[in-house]
């Protein structure tokens, strides 16, 4: 029979061929499949290893493509301050990067507004209090507030540490300069109201801003309205002057202060860069409260000819402690009480700031795009 026939040499022959094959796999590139074992009618060769094409990278060693980030402007309310710490930590930091974005904080200026820049649309968001924004809403801007992070207002009144201050009730007989149509300016008549002082006992001197200085330090006048957060902090540490000073929220009056704001239309038509920048600010004010002196030399060292490391530490100490009310302790950085607008919307109407007011306080804000988790 045939299978018989095959004997010893049949089954070395077969085996031969097996082990050829075995070689011919093991020799193969390994960029390829191994050829099966050579027939006589194919006599295929496998390709020299000089032959082999370069191996391709696995997909897990591609490098990730990098996401173009998007650019958009923030406008301040003013020149750079210590103040504004936490907005540079969430740039800094890395935060507003981790978000997609790439911020550009741009200074207030006195020949085009933050709101005038903001409705032109050369600027996507600003930062700024309510007496610019809420007279801009009523005068048909379509704009929101998406969160508020200085909410106890830095403004107050300082005299020399050699005048007694201990409160409204020492304003009666005295001069008090300020800025025309400063916050402090606007707000004095009705504060005087509150805490029964008649107006027409305090005398409130307007100047410039060079002069306001001037007539306070030459004692022209006795006491000078301003910014905790800023004009006082340069006249006790650059100047220094010791002051006695307290804060008009101190006494009953307060409004709710800086917050970013942008266009109805940007926000509504681009909700997750409106949530990513106010994500981002949360993580910066974090941050900066937790890492005071290191926020505070931060800003030194990205504006050193301008901010004072002494000057700069003070002001974010001092700005710090007002990124709170009563009725938002406990909630997350940036978020705003109704019942805290309620009071800012009344007061700007009773100062004449604005002739009338919407019913709804949530017409001006929102708290949507606030992270509940950021604390």
């Amino acid at each position: 029979m045939a299978l018989k026939k095959i004997g010893m040499k049949g089954i070395y022959l077969i085996t031969l061929l097996a082990m050829l094959a075995v070689l011919a796999i093991g020799c193969a590139p390994q960029a390829t499949q191994a050829p099966a074992a050579p027939t006589e009618e194919q006599k295929v060769e496998a390709p020299a290893p000089t032959e082999a094409k370069a191996a391709e990278p696995a997909p897990t060693e591609a490098k990730p493509e990098k996401k173009e980030l998007t650019k958009i402007n923030l406008r301040l309310s003013w020149k750079y301050k210590g103040e504004y710490a936490h907005l540079f930590a969430a740039r800094e930091m890395g935060y507003f990067a981790e978000e997609g974005l790439d911020v550009n904080i741009l200074e207030g200026s006195d020949k085009a507004t933050p709101i005038q820049l903001l409705v032109q649309g050369e600027d996507q968001f600003a930062y700024l209090d309510p007496t610019k924004t809420i007279p801009a809403i009523h005068q048909g801007m379509d704009l929101l507030i998406v969160g508020t992070f200085l909410q106890k207002m830095p403004v107050g009144i300082a005299t020399k540490a050699t005048v007694k201050n201990d409160g409204p009730q020492d304003m009666v007989g005295k001069k008090v300069v300020d800025t025309a149509g400063s916050t402090g300016a606007l707000i004095m008549e009705p504060f005087l109201k509150l805490n029964n002082i008649d107006p027409a006992s305090v005398e409130l001197v307007i100047a410039d801003g060079g002069a306001k200085t001037s007539m306070f330090l030459n004692d022209q006048v006795e006491m000078i309205s301003g910014y905790i957060t800023n004009d006082f902090q340069v006249l006790e540490v650059t100047q220094g002057v010791k002051l006695n000073k307290w804060l008009f929220a101190d006494y009953g009056y307060n409004m709710l202060m800086h917050g970013i704001l942008g266009s109805r239309e940007y926000i509504e038509k681009n909700p997750e860069v409106t949530a990513g920048l106010i994500r981002a600010i949360q993580r910066g004010s974090k941050w900066a409260h937790d890492n005071p002196e290191e926020a505070a030399k931060m800003m030194h060292k990205l504006f050193p000819d301008i901010l004072p490391e002494e000057l700069t530490i003070a002001q974010w100490n001092e700005a710090a402690k007002l990124f709170f009310t009563e009725n938002s302790k406990g909630q997350p950085y940036g978020w705003q009480s109704e019942a805290d607008w309620e009071d800012t919307i009344n007061k700007l109407y009773e100062t004449g700031v604005i002739e009338e007011r919407f019913d709804d306080v949530n017409k001006y804000f929102t708290n949507d795009y606030i992270d509940m988790s950021i604390k």
